[in-house]
């Protein structure tokens, strides 16, 4: 939901942008100022709600991540490294550059957060599409998936007509979130000025992609019917067609059947209140319209619908498989796993996404009721606590998620056997692929390459796999510590503006905040190994734990007595 609002919403920023660069026209600017806020919360939502997926499949789902890791793996590693880098850099310039770079620099880091939204929906609908219509593959004989043609998995058969699919409906999400509230405003007869430019461009934007859409739509479904039938058979609902398929390998049809219907009922509905609105649009009688205000009110959400409802016709057509004629949903979890593990965790997962959806939706409505303020050039839009929020919550993931296997690469050159050290390797393993991708630069490179590496080397070779991955680890939690004490004293800040040296960061406190975090994460990873492991790894962990727990309450103490200090002598104001 919030990934398909984030597109669309990110390429309607762009285009006010470029409407007020083009004409000077204030409007523009201040439509682009209200919607940034609300784009800023459903991108960190997308990006915390996407993160639990990497959890998913290293434990529920751990046959089936062997098996494809060496065709989905990469596609995945494309998004991170195509999409969210470019994303991820260009994003604080689209939130915080206002009035601090060149109109031009602040318009083209607006397109290029465009740009990368597009990109990462390119390589995750591509691994989704290869999934439903799997192509340019061959099957070892231990069972694993290897690619043979690049092309063809990424171009597989559905993807072009999925993915223009997925792009034209997160416009259409976006059209009718952006002329609701367009139509709220007049209707309350509020921000006319804005709303006019809102519920317009959402009008014009609605009677071009909803028939555009439907369209698609039939292209995709006839692509459907040739790789997919028994999907087709269970949307259609027909008994003649569901009985050329055996039982087990029918989709389930009440809910292909009706989920299609009711994304199909939302599209004709969008077609209609776009041309109503386009009409009266013609007439100039759109914005006098309160009959016309109130329908696309009460529409605002249908996008949403038409989505959950399209990736429900989607994923659950694909069923009884994971990959679509190769892999089945039955032979894809992991062995070890229970049934009351599974409902736990899917409890767990619905309660966090109920949270993160709520938490998202309350502050989206709240900024849409609460209105567009009367901007100031030279005043900053957007709210520190929310900024600072998003920010703090990220790092905390990260540490839980990411922390514990740096201790253990911190840790593992003192194991007390090579067998031990597989053991500890083994303990981390389903999430390895998940958390590998939260950093790929620099030392961290060492790191995914010596998970993979060690257990194909022999000898000294692998020895020196054991140390890229100690030091790899080692190197990204120190660095995490340096940047930690430089933010806390060393950046020095005149006004808004960074002043410090090119090497001011290199400081004794930051030096041993760096060794503080190591011991941090040593206590991390030796802890996962308490739970994870047995018998001599399992002593060695915890004598190891006692031990890295004393260091850090000794560098908790030094931190928490020199930072009064530092700070006043670095910031005497």
């Amino acid at each position: 939901i919030f990934p398909a609002f984030t597109i669309g919403l990110a390429s309607f920023l762009a285009f006010l942008e470029w409407c007020w660069l083009k004409t000077g026209d204030t409007r523009f600017r201040d439509v682009y100022k209200f919607w940034i806020k609300i784009f800023a919360v459903a991108f960190g939502m997308g990006v915390v709600s996407g993160v639990v997926m990497s959890y998913q499949l290293g434990t529920n789902w751990s046959i089936f991540s062997d098996r494809v890791a060496n065709v989905l793996g990469p596609l995945f590693s494309f998004e991170v490294l195509t999409a969210f880098f470019l994303e991820a850099s260009f994003l604080s310039i689209m939130l915080f550059g206002w009035n601090r770079v060149s109109s031009r620099m602040h318009f083209a880091s607006t397109c290029i957060v465009a740009v990368g939204t597009l990109i990462s929906a390119f390589w995750i609908i591509a691994a989704n599409s290869w999934m439903q219509t799997p192509a340019g593959f061959t099957i070892g004989e231990n069972g694993l998936l290897y690619p043979t043609n690049w092309l063809e998995i990424i171009f597989n058969p559905s993807f072009p007509y999925r993915f223009i699919h997925i792009v034209t409906a997160a416009y259409l999400t976006t059209a009718f979130v952006v002329g609701g509230a367009g139509a709220f405003y007049l209707w309350r007869k509020r921000h006319a000025p804005q709303a006019r430019i809102m519920l317009g461009m959402a009008t014009i934007m609605v009677a071009l992609a909803a028939p555009f859409q439907l369209f698609m739509g039939d292209r995709h479904g006839l692509n459907t019917l040739e790789h997919q039938p028994a999907k087709i058979a269970a949307m259609e609902g027909e008994v003649k067609g569901l009985k050329e398929w055996k039982k087990e390998d029918r989709s389930p049809v009440v809910w292909v059947f009706w989920s299609f219907r009711i994304m199909v009922g939302v599209g004709i509905l969008m077609i209609i209140i776009g041309s109503v609105s386009v009409i009266q649009y013609l007439r100039g009688k759109l914005f006098q319209s309160c009959f016309l205000h109130g329908w696309w009110i009460s529409i605002t959400p249908s996008g949403f619908i038409a989505l959950l409802a399209g990736w429900f016709t989607t994923e659950i057509g694909r069923q009884p498989y994971t990959v679509y004629g190769i892999m089945r949903t039955i032979e894809s979890f992991s062995p070890a796993i229970t049934g009351p593990q599974v409902a736990w965790s899917l409890i767990a997962f619905i309660v966090m996404y109920t949270l993160i959806f709520g938490a998202g939706s309350y502050y989206i409505l709240k900024l849409i009721y609460k209105g567009i303020p009367v901007i100031k050039e030279e005043e900053q839009f957007y709210k520190h606590r929310i900024g600072a929020s998003v920010i703090d919550a990220a790092v905390l993931l990260y540490i839980l998620m990411d922390g514990f296997d740096l201790g253990i690469g911190i840790l593992f050159p003192f194991a007390p056997s090579d067998k031990c050290r597989d053991h500890v390797i083994s303990s981390i393993a389903p999430f390895w692929d998940g958390n590998e991708t939260w950093l790929v630069l620099g030392v961290e490179g060492l790191r995914g390459v010596s998970f993979e590496f060690r257990f194909k080397a022999e000898g000294k070779y692998r020895q020196l796999w054991d140390y890229a991955f100690h030091f790899g680890s080692l190197g990204a939690a120190f660095c995490q510590g340096m940047v930690l004490g430089a933010f806390i004293h060393v950046v020095e800040v005149n006004g808004r503006n960074f002043s410090a040296g090119q090497f001011d960061w290199a400081s004794a406190f930051s030096v041993m905040t760096g060794v503080a975090v190591i011991f941090g994460y040593a206590l991390l990873g030796s802890t996962w190994l308490i739970m994870k492991t047995e018998n001599i790894t399992l002593e060695w962990a915890r004598k190891v734990a006692s031990y890295t727990l004393g260091f850090l309450g000794i560098f908790m103490g030094l931190v928490s007595v020199v930072t009064p200090s530092a700070s006043s002598l670095c910031h005497p104001n």
